[in-house]
């Protein structure tokens, strides 16, 4: 992935992601990995996630892309594209992938100020205000299925003030059941696949998926082979890459709309920034123009 490829593409406009971790377990002296987004501090991912949205703010100054925050600018942003405009930077919209570096929940306003536009309550394994994706292969671990926390209470109702999407991609069942009784804002999944297709507690169930479509939320699907056919166990994927292919993807959709009865709950997620490369895409997904045989 990149703004060339996405601009050769026709891809005119993704959700982009700030992401930072706040474990209290992790050493502050430990050596940073590349890659890492493991913090001690929620004040540390604060900081971590600043430098990031920084980074697409000097992208935007470039001229690469497109901060969108609002209807009027989607609006504009798409015209440019419809109109084939050559100077048509990529547009992005602002997800924060785990709610750690809102350090409190009333500070969700000041993170709005900045331009973030929705918020996943947690990433893998338990955030300060909620539990996400357990490590179902390493059960002594501190990344197992709970609560939304009494912080994490207090976030949703911030975000309801604002009317700010909740992405319930990550959470944990127990999480996403305890958000799901209390959030009454915009709800939605950017990247997230059929557990009924592939068993792992990564996907969501079709319970879930029909509260989703109830929500009038939209499902997007990740691309990652082990999430297309199951398998997934944290960093170890148990599924041949070759026997996934574009067919497989065509399976989820389906599934999610013989479950709404129409198309309109289910979109591609991709998840092709997540860290990974056409390695671990389903056979005939190898760059992101390939999107478009989907």
């Amino acid at each position: 992935i990149s703004f060339a490829e996405m601009k050769r593409c026709r891809i005119p406009l993704c959700l982009t992601t700030v992401l930072a971790r706040a474990k209290p377990w992790i050493k502050p002296g430990r050596n940073n990995q590349s890659g890492d987004c493991d913090w001690p501090t929620q004040d540390m991912a604060y900081a971590f996630a600043m430098g990031q949205l920084a980074y697409y703010r000097e992208l935007e100054r470039r001229g690469d892309l497109t901060i969108i925050t609002d209807r009027p600018g989607l609006d504009a942003h798409w015209e440019r594209w419809e109109n084939n405009d050559a100077d048509a930077a990529v547009g992005i919209i602002l997800t924060m992938e785990g709610a750690d570096p809102i350090t409190e929940p009333d500070r969700v306003q000041h993170w709005y100020d900045l331009g973030l536009r929705s918020v996943f309550l947690a990433h893998y394994g338990h955030s300060h205000y909620a539990a996400g994706t357990p490590a179902i292969d390493q059960p002594e671990s501190h990344e197992q299925d709970g609560p939304v926390t009494e912080k994490g209470f207090a976030l949703l109702k911030e975000m309801s003030k604002l009317d700010m999407p909740l992405d319930m991609t990550h959470l944990s069942d127990t999480s996403f059941w305890d958000a799901a009784k209390v959030y009454d804002g915009p709800v939605y999944s950017s990247h997230t696949n059929c557990r009924i297709l592939a068993d792992d507690p990564r996907q969501f169930t079709d319970e879930q998926i029909r509260f989703l479509i109830e929500r009038d939320g939209v499902l997007g699907l990740s691309m990652h082979f082990a999430m297309i056919k199951g398998g997934f166990t944290g960093e170890a994927c148990r599924v041949d890459p070759l026997s996934v292919t574009m067919e497989h993807i065509a399976d989820h959709i389906d599934h999610i709309c013989q479950l709404a009865g129409s198309t309109k709950h289910v979109c591609i997620g991709s998840d092709l920034d997540g860290g990974f490369g056409a390695e671990r895409c389903p056979v005939g997904l190898d760059s992101c123009e390939d999107l478009h045989k989907i």
